[in-house]
């Protein structure tokens, strides 16, 4: 993670580690077999993982935005600059890299006019916020960066991968009404939906499902 504030605009600019694309399971249940006495796992169609994948994403970064705007007590940010990367393997290198696949500018009273508890994730981010979200964030296909800590001038502030994009000189705040998760820690990453179930069958989530960030066409 790397961030920059630009005391200027009154802007802050942040690079933030988003999750990988396990975190949608392959497998969406397990279904019992009452002949053999058996349970078989039911796999998740590669279309509905794909685009759960894709909702997570803007789900995550609307979650971000969320909570530093509501960690501002003193009116600090005018506006958010988010960057979302994903790490993984670049298939022609076989080296460790990361790939912007979600990006955003928003100001304050633009992100304050949403109702997040109605929102479709990826709609709201690539459309009434203007933003740029990866066609095929599974296979890291990347996009450009609107704004990156480098370009502001400043200090950049570098800490290590899975933290909290709330920096340690931000106290969240209480907020009131619907949020990304409103119910979980500032920065934390929403889960994939919980695994339907389907008729003459029993279903077990293959991860936790806390509740998610914002409706999104997936979820």
């Amino acid at each position: 993670m790397s961030a920059a504030y630009d005391r200027g605009g009154r802007g802050f600019v942040l690079d933030w580690d988003l999750p990988g694309y396990e975190v949608v399971p392959e497998t969406k249940g397990v279904k019992y077999l009452p002949g053999t006495d058996q349970e078989k796992e039911v796999a998740r169609p590669v279309t509905q993982r794909r685009a759960l994948y894709r909702g997570v994403i803007a789900q995550s970064v609307l979650l971000a935005v969320r909570e530093l705007f509501a960690a501002d007590r003193f009116g600090a940010l005018e506006s958010v600059a988010l960057n979302g990367y994903v790490g993984g393997v670049d298939p022609a290198t076989g080296l460790a890299s990361r790939v912007c696949v979600a990006s955003v500018v928003v100001g304050r009273q633009d992100f304050d006019r949403l109702n997040l508890e109605l929102v479709a994730a990826v709609d709201c981010l690539t459309g009434a916020l203007g933003g740029r979200l990866s066609a095929k964030p599974e296979e890291r296909i990347a996009v450009a960066p609107l704004r990156t800590p480098d370009q502001v001038g400043g200090d950049v502030v570098v800490q290590g991968t899975g933290r909290s994009p709330i920096s340690s000189r931000w106290t969240p705040s209480p907020s009131k009404g619907s949020s990304p998760s409103s119910s979980g820690p500032a920065g934390s990453r929403p889960s994939p939906p919980a695994a339907p179930t389907t008729a003459g069958s029993t279903s077990r989530p293959s991860t936790p499902t806390p509740s998610a960030a914002a409706r999104s066409s997936s979820r």
